[in-house]
């Protein structure tokens, strides 16, 4: 019993091994655009520090790219702000106690804000938007209609109004639900009196610089290569290493090649968990057969005794009335002797008293 327990137990943890891989390496493998999704609003983000001539060659190494690869441009902006991070309580937007690291926004409401001046504002969204110093534009795809108030730290600014709509919120992937963007009268005022969670005091204004792309991902991933290598060598021919580059067909290529390896271990993996699984079947079938063919050999031993056992009592069913017989008339003739002999002793015995 012990050792068909241990055999099914292990046929057990290897069956549930094969579930196991087979789910966690398809979901990762089928939820990379999911992942993607979360991290992009645009196809590419170049953020750097704000310098006129520097803009201006990335403008020309844009034009030049675009014109060495098989790609257009859809649409592209851009626009200078400040970063911070905000957290929701409340029904506003208040400074984080503790500096915020990746971790803490998966399991607190904080979000990451965009501080842009409502020159800036305009310029890019073409209005005429008119707020004051304690006031401010909320601009986001998300639902924050609650927010009224927005606390930096010992400074507070009224929501004027909140919109939705716009270039900085509809990005080509998603909307941005995840982030928001602050327009303030001037950004002079954010400095004083802002808490350095909320925004490090050696904070910089930088430039942000969208890019909207349309070809097949092969000539996608081709520009965004050469457009990568082409700003990193101006920065570094500036000496300057305020870049970031992000490119979602850059991550695409490197999740795909990273999860596609995951898919051949996991494929990998469920076949030798299969085979052995199949081969701690087939050795259980292989048992139990051999004992049913152990029981069978025992059953052919014990048929012959137990015909054998049958006759016997058969043939003792049939004699037991001649045995019957013989032992009633054993039985008289025994009495009648030892009523012979008490008769004699009796006598004698009265003999000697009398």
């Amino acid at each position: 019993m012990k050792q068909n327990a241990s055999g099914l137990a292990t046929i057990c943890i290897l069956s549930t091994m094969v579930l196991v891989t087979v789910s966690s390496c398809v979901s990762l493998y089928l939820g990379q655009e999911d992942l993607l999704r979360d991290e992009f609003m645009d196809d590419i983000v170049i953020r750097h520090s704000t310098n006129g001539s520097t803009e201006k060659f990335i403008d020309e190494i844009i034009y030049n790219t675009v014109n060495d690869t098989e790609i257009s441009i859809e649409n592209q902006h851009q626009y200078k702000a400040l970063k911070g991070t905000l957290l929701r309580q409340e029904g506003k937007f208040v400074a984080p106690q503790k500096h915020i690291n990746f971790y803490d926004k998966l399991e607190v409401d904080y979000v990451d804000a965009y501080f842009i001046s409502l020159e800036e504002f305009n310029r890019i969204s073409q209005k005429e938007e008119v707020v004051q110093e304690d006031q401010v534009l909320l601009l986001t795809g998300g639902n924050y209609d609650d927010v009224l108030t927005i606390s930096t730290g010992d400074k507070s600014y009224q929501v004027a109004k909140q919109i939705t709509d716009t270039v900085f919120t509809n990005g080509k992937v998603r909307q941005a639900d995840k982030e928001v963007f602050i327009v303030m009268k001037d950004l002079s005022i954010l400095r004083p009196g802002t808490s350095e969670y909320v925004m490090k005091p050696e904070a910089k204004l930088n430039s942000y610089r969208i890019l909207n792309i349309d070809g097949s991902n092969e000539d996608c991933y081709e520009f965004s290569m050469q457009l990568e290598n082409s700003v990193r060598a101006l920065f570094k021919q500036e000496q300057s290493q305020d870049i970031m580059f992000d490119s979602i067909y850059i991550k695409r290529f490197l999740g795909y090649s990273m999860f596609g390896g995951l898919l051949f271990l996991g494929v990998f993996f469920t076949i030798l968990f299969l085979c052995a699984t199949v081969i701690m079947l087939l050795l259980r079938m292989n048992i139990l057969l051999d004992m049913s063919i152990r029981r069978q050999d025992r059953r052919m031993e014990i048929y012959p005794k137990l015909c054998i056992c049958i006759c016997r009592y058969i043939g003792l069913c049939i004699l037991s009335p001649m045995y019957r017989r013989r032992s009633d008339r054993a039985g008289v003739s025994r009495r009648v002797g030892y009523i012979q002999s008490r008769s004699i002793c009796t006598r004698r015995y009265l003999g000697s008293v009398l």
